[in-house]
């Protein structure tokens, strides 16, 4: 600014987003700068600096402004510069501000007064001079403190690597000698394929895999939990280096990151990467040698480009998934031999099927290490999750450092033994403990040398109080601190870095870094980073060119300090100039869909977000990554809605997406269980198409007309165009799903309604597969036997598609089953079965087997029953199937209370709350057996009636409400009668409750047993039971003898020798008579039950 007093310079320092921690620091030695140049050219200046806040941005009309800074202090600093008299002067808060700089040594303080000011102000006169001071070094790898045990654990677990690695080399040794195994290490009878045949899994491999070599049978796993800063990577960092040192021993290192947290298999890509030797177009022996029509599921994870071919193509989402990790599961068999270590970092980030991985690995890899470090995590955050923490495992959950900790640690950074008391008090009290905060505090007092050691003594110079004062509590607070302190260059490399990722390479950051820059240094600053601790190198070839190289964030707390302290304009233009690189770098790459989709976003270009997060979740569905896919699904639909499309009549196009985007969310949240959910998206994907769908309970349309499936299209579009044909395969996918989950949901109803829809549509479509799953699901609701099986037959000639007709087989085995047809039954679970088998559908195969133990249940064979559940259960729970899991539990539950295994029958009930509960999952069929059961198990203990009285009460709530649809909730109806039916022989219950009250509800649920048995004849023979038995209570025994004749007539129709013994025991036991106890106690052991009272029967007899 000029005018008749002279030249006048106003300079800022601080504003956003060029704020420093050292901004008073800089404007004083700009001032010294400007002052010494200006002198020299023989130009007399005098300057003011002064410290606080000013308004600084625009001012004035639309017509005319300008920019201003304006406030007390700049006010206060034009006195100052007319103080000075061609001199330099700063107030006391700059004064304060700067006491402690290195290049800067003030004059004493004086009082002076100003034009403005009531009071004398202090001001003194900086000069340039450096401050005496003494450089001391650090051994940034200084040993560890205070995790004692926690070092102890890795000792041990050092020590078990080294003794299973003795073992390998005596075997090999062995084998290489004898050509066979000595007794005392001996390949089990069978191999690796064999026993992953045994258990559902599909690959096979050249190498047997498990043999007796001193190892367990599961992994050995480290689980390191702590929050950022705690210590993690320093207990990782020291393990992988002990483990280094055993001859014999490898050891692999994957990466969790947040920006892939959705990236199928990420933590294991560079694992396998390792594996291939850096090159996916050559594959070693041992992948080559696996099942070739699978090979090219490993696509994404191995980097390779092998075309798809029938088999893969034709795979649903979930067989992909399964075999997808059953083959990684195979090349893992093959690499990490006995005394190997796996290092899973930043699993927090982990997406779910890096975490099926890792829980199938620990269980399948004896004498193999497992370290995982982590944040905390809820248990319901993954299922997987959930599992490793209930086997066998260390779990080493990181704290703070105590105060006497936190000293020790200052002190080997310092390499002293004598350190001020009220040093290590501040600093503790800064860092809360936290190692990584101690640490930085420690290298600001060095790096503003206040501190000092002579002969071993820690000396501290004036100015560390208040140093450490001005520092607020926190890691945020250091990291700046330390940021600010970096090379202008070093910290563009740095916020570019923050803004790519964990991980980033050299080559894309020369990319981004703006033309105007500098390059020619980056390979020093890189280098400086690194040296500090900043970064590490992924690449330790220095002879690789600089741009193959990678970096990381040494800690990760680092990058995301840095990125949330960027202006969202600069962290903007960067992700999209990162989104437009990647594009142009992997065209068509969907292991890139999801980066995009998070880079686009980011830089607010929606259009382009929308498009890569919709491909992200379509890729997330196929590969069955069902939780990744509702999270790609729910931020597309929320950037569409929250857009200004006009998505009803302007643009067809985005109206066609959001209805195929709801219907796929809502496939996805149906594929892990969440009905609810599930059903909403599906409902609102028709409500898109103008089809209504009755709420649960309501009126249900007499006849299926036009009018119920509008599409929501003019009248004037033809009915073969794109967007019709679009519409209507949604609405069929759509409807055959809510017919799924109101069939699961009790709503038998709509659930045929929905499926006579899609049928209907379905017809017109000439789609044989949507024709053959439309007919198929028609068979669960139809009205008769008859008509089920009529639906079964269309649906087998629809189409001949090999899932069609395992889809088929499954469902005519439920019908089957629920009408007694025990054999037809058995005939159609063993096709599904075998189906499954030859298309890789582990689910499908394992809950056919459920079904199939159901039937061999139903006719009394426990034994057989419980062996095939506990066999699919533990499978089950080693995949992380929690759906599958909960089925079989209840399956088991049942068994075990047939059993009379009281105990471990409400142990299984445990199991399925806390299963449901991990994934939020809803099964309403399964909740009416375990609250059957439940009722049932309290109700045997006198002193819990009470309990007992009141789950019972909103279980028969809920079979009032509802319609019986699942055959197999059968013990559920059963249970709840037979637990009122207990009360009414329990003194204690009639006298607390009352017998009328008891009667009545005991009536209640017999009413709702008929109701099930109407709809399912399996169900007759114990509705007659127990419709004796209440006779008999109510002294009307004729009626009860009659109601026992036909319960047994109708058992033995139905080859139901449990029901026939379970009438024996009844009327033997409610009328005393011996040869009906006789007759039940010779049928018991035939089915294995082992009733109290049934033993109690044997004793009497005897």
């Amino acid at each position: 600014m000029i005018d008749d007093k002279g030249s006048v310079l106003i300079v800022g320092f601080g504003l956003p987003p060029f704020a420093h921690e050292d901004d008073a620091v800089r404007a004083v030695e700009c001032a010294l700068e400007l002052n010494q140049m200006l002198t020299m050219l023989r130009m007399p200046c005098s300057i003011g600096v002064t410290t606080g806040r000013a308004f600084c941005g625009d001012v004035g009309s639309s017509k005319r402004r300008e920019y201003a800074m304006v406030g007390d202090i700049v006010n206060l600093a034009a006195r100052l510069m007319v103080a000075a008299r061609a001199g330099i002067l700063v107030d006391l808060d700059t004064y304060e501000a700067c006491k402690l700089a290195k290049n800067i040594t003030f004059e004493q303080l004086r009082e002076i007064s100003v034009k403005g000011k009531s009071n004398p102000i202090m001001v003194c006169c900086p000069k340039k001079g450096k401050r005496n001071s003494v450089h001391l070094n650090f051994d940034v790898h200084s040993d560890i403190v205070g995790r004692q045990y926690e070092l102890k654990v890795i000792a041990r677990m050092v020590k078990y690597l080294r003794r299973v690695i003795k073992k390998e080399q005596r075997y090999l040794r062995s084998r290489s000698q004898n050509g066979d195994l000595s007794s005392e290490d001996s390949y089990s009878e069978a191999s690796y394929s064999e026993a992953s045949e045994a258990e559902g899994y599909f690959f096979s491999t050249s190498t047997p895999r498990f043999y007796n070599n001193g190892c367990k049978k599961q992994a050995e796993k480290v689980i390191i939990e702590g929050a950022e800063g705690i210590g993690k990577s320093r207990l990782i960092i020291y393990a992988q280096q002990m483990v280094q040192r055993l001859e014999g021993s490898q050891v692999f290192v994957g990466s969790a990151d947040q920006i892939r947290s959705t990236t199928h298999y990420y933590i294991w890509h560079e694992i396998f990467q390792v594996i291939l030797g850096g090159n996916s177009q050559i594959l070693p022996e041992y992948i080559v040698g696996l099942d070739d029509s699978l090979l090219p599921l490993l696509n994404p994870v191995l980097s390779t480009n092998l075309p798809e071919n029938k088999s893969t193509l034709e795979m649903s989402s979930q067989q992909r998934s399964e075999n997808t990790q059953n083959l990684l599961l195979g090349i893992l068999a093959q690499i990490a031999q006995p005394g190997t270590m796996i290092i899973l970092e930043n699993a927090q980030w982990m997406d779910s099927a890096s975490w099926n991985l890792t829980l199938a690995a620990t269980q399948h890899l004896p004498g193999v290490l497992f370290m995982i470090s982590m944040r905390p995590m809820a248990k319901s955050d993954s299922y997987a999750y959930s599992q490793l923490l209930k086997t066998k495992k260390h779990r080493l959950i990181l704290k703070n450092l105590t105060e006497e900790e936190t000293t020790s640690l200052i002190a080997s950074k310092l390499r002293t033994t004598k350190l001020p008391k009220e040093i290590s008090k501040k600093i503790h009290e800064k860092s809360q403990g936290n190692p990584f905060i101690i640490e930085e505090l420690v290298y600001l007092l060095t790096d503003n040398r206040l501190v000092s050691l002579k002969r071993g003594d820690c000396r501290v110079k004036p100015g560390v109080s208040e140093a450490l004062e001005k520092i607020p509590p926190g890691v945020n607070a250091v990291l700046i601190s330390k940021f600010d302190k970096l090379s202008p260059s070093q910290q563009l490399l740095l916020r570019v870095a923050a803004v790519i990722g964990g991980v980033f390479s050299v080559s894309l950051l020369e990319r981004l870094i703006p033309q105007e820059t500098d390059r020619s240094d980056m390979r020093q600053d890189l280098r400086c980073l690194a040296k500090m601790s900043m970064i590490t190198a992924e690449h330790k070839d220095n002879n690789l060119p600089l741009k193959d190289h990678s970096y990381s964030f040494s800690n990760i707390l680092t990058k995301d300090v840095l990125y949330e302290s960027m202006l969202i304009t600069t962290k903007s233009s960067i992700h999209k100039n990162i989104a437009v690189l990647y594009e142009s770098d992997f065209p068509g790459n969907s292991v890139y869909y999801p980066i995009l989709g998070h880079h686009y976003q980011r830089a607010e270009c929606w259009t382009e977000a929308i498009d890569y997060l919709e491909k992200a979740a379509n890729v997330c569905l196929v590969e069955f990554a069902n939780k990744e896919a509702i999270a790609f699904f729910n931020q597309a639909i929320t950037l569409v809605e929250n857009l200004t499309f006009n998505l009803k009549t302007d643009d067809p196009g985005n109206m066609i997406a959001l209805i195929s985007m709801e219907r796929k969310v809502g496939q996805a949240y149906l594929n892990t269980g969440q009905l609810e959910n599930s059903l909403f998206h599906f409902r609102k994907s028709l409500n898109f198409m103008a089809i209504s769908i009755p709420e649960f309970g309501g009126k249900i349309p007499a006849k299926i007309k036009q009018k119920h499936f509008p599409l929501n299209l003019d009248a004037k579009v033809r009915l073969d165009s794109t967007d019709f044909a679009h519409r209507r395969r949604e609405a069929i996918i759509a409807l055959i799903g809510i017919s799924k989950i109101s069939f699961q949901s009790n709503q038998k109803k709509i659930s045929f309604y929905c499926a006579a829809l899609a049928r209907r549509l379905a017809q017109d479509s000439l789609d044989s597969t949507l024709i053959s799953e439309a007919n198929a699901e028609s068979m669960l609701s139809a009205p008769t036997l008859a008509s089920a099986l009529e639906y079964s037959y269309k649906a087998r000639q629809s189409s001949q598609k090999e899932d069609c007709q395992r889809n088929v087989n499954f469902l005519t085995g439920i019908v089957c089953s629920s009408h007694g047809n025990w054999s037809r039954a058995i005939e159609e679970f063993s096709a599904a079965k075998s189906r499954s088998k030859f298309l890789g559908d582990l689910r499908c195969l394992q809950q056919s087997t459920i079904l199939e133990a159901v039937v061999y249940t139903m006719q009394g064979d426990i034994e057989q029953s419980y062996k095939e559940i506990q066999f699919v259960l533990n499978n089950a729970q080693e995949r992380g199937d929690v759906q599958t899991g909960v089925l079989a539990l209840n399956c088991q539950a049942q068994n075990h209370y047939m059993l009379s295994d009281f105990e471990n029958s409400m142990g299984c009930l445990d199991l399925v709350q806390a299963g449901l509960d991990s994934i939020n999952h809803t099964d309403p069929a399964g909740e009416i057996n375990s609250a059957g059961l439940r009722c049932l198990l309290m109700s045997h203990d006198v002193n819990n009636y009470v309990s007992a009285w009141e789950h019972a009460g909103k279980l028969l709530k809920l079979l009032e409400e509802g319609e019986p649809t699942v055959y197999h909730t059968f013990f559920g109806y059963s249970a709840l009668v037979e637990t009122y039916l207990r009360f009414l022989r329990q003194d204690q219950c009639l006298a607390s409750i009352g017998k009328v009250n008891i009667r009545a509800q005991a009536e209640s649920a017999l009413v709702q047993l008929e109701r099930f048995a109407k709809s399912f004849p399996i169900a007759e023979a114990r509705l007659e039971t127990w419709r004796g038995v209440l006779e008999h209570l109510n002294g009307r025994k004729g009626k009860a003898e009659k109601c026992w004749s036909k319960g047994l007539e109708i058992s033995r129709s139905f080859k139901m020798k449990y029901e026939e013994a379970l009438i024996y025991f009844e009327r033997g036991d409610i009328t005393n008579n011996t040869e009906d106890k006789i007759k039940a106690g010779d049928l018991f052991p035939h089915i294995l039950a082992k009733f109290t009272h049934v033993r109690w029967v044997h004793k009497n007899s005897m």
